[in-house]
């Protein structure tokens, strides 16, 4: 699976200090234990996601972005992603 920031809300850039890493995280849904997927660290910060070894079921999904200056902002959740392995 291929995921990229859900919004351009999701941004820590304060004062021109740029993105430095965006860390794609998913959880169990409703868990709110989040686990990083992968982390891009160049545009267009996207990540490949092998969901094989994963259960099935729901999953949240985020990114959280770090800027230059070590701002820190997480997007919001895009809840309840289902994996289903058969298919």
């Amino acid at each position: 699976i291929w995921i990229s920031p859900f919004n351009d809300d999701s941004t820590a850039d304060t004062g021109g200090s740029g993105v430095a890493t965006v860390d794609f995280q998913s959880s169990p849904t409703g868990a709110g234990e989040w686990t990083t997927i992968d982390t891009a660290t160049s545009a267009p910060y996207t990540v490949d996601w092998n969901t094989g070894a994963l259960a099935e079921g729901g999953y949240d999904l985020r990114v959280v972005v770090t800027d230059g200056a070590g701002n820190v902002a997480t997007s919001d959740a895009v809840t309840n992603r289902r994996i289903d392995h058969s298919n």
